[in-house]
Formats: C-alpha cells, structure tokens, sequence
C-alpha cells in the first residue's frame, strides 16, 4: 500500500469533512476533495494516460470502489471514486 497510504488516508477524512459539498448529483467539491484529485492524479493515473490498476487495486482493497465514470475506444475518459457520502470524478 506505499504509493496509495496517502490517498487512502486522504480518502477516509471524507466522513469526518464537514467542509466538503455534496451536489444534487452526488458530487462532492471542496478544498479536501481538490487535493484528493490531484493526489489520485498522480496516483492511479499512469504517466502516459492511463488507469494504472495496480495502485487501483490497492485502493479497492480499502474498501472503495473505483470505476470509469465515460470511457471510448481508447480507454477511461474519467475515473471515479465512490465514497460514503457521494462520487468524486477526476479528468
């Protein structure tokens, strides 16, 4: 779990996060959910574009679900993660 600790850590402040909005459509934004897209960027995004499933694995094993949120021809669009209280989209 050494890449993904931070994220995962990152992830599991969400509950406790009373700044944190979530949208009619189960988005959720704020300056918590800003730093997770950035750190899930970095982390379950290979250098070149694309899901990098081992560190998603990882994730998964803690106990949230990640998915393409639209995905084509050439692979996932956008990657989500969904969390107790709603969705976060990156890309």
């Amino acid at each position: 779990m050494g890449r993904t600790a931070k994220l995962i850590a990152m992830l599991r402040q969400i509950t406790s996060n009373t700044a944190i909005e979530v949208s009619q459509h189960g988005n959720l934004s704020g300056l918590l959910i800003d730093q997770i897209e950035e750190e899930a960027g970095k982390v379950l995004i290979t250098r070149n574009g694309r899901p990098d499933f081992d560190a998603i694995n990882e994730v998964r094993e803690a106990g949230y679900s990640i998915f393409p949120g639209d995905k084509d021809s050439f692979g996932w669009l956008t990657l989500c993660i969904r969390v107790s209280r709603g969705l976060i989209v990156i890309g």
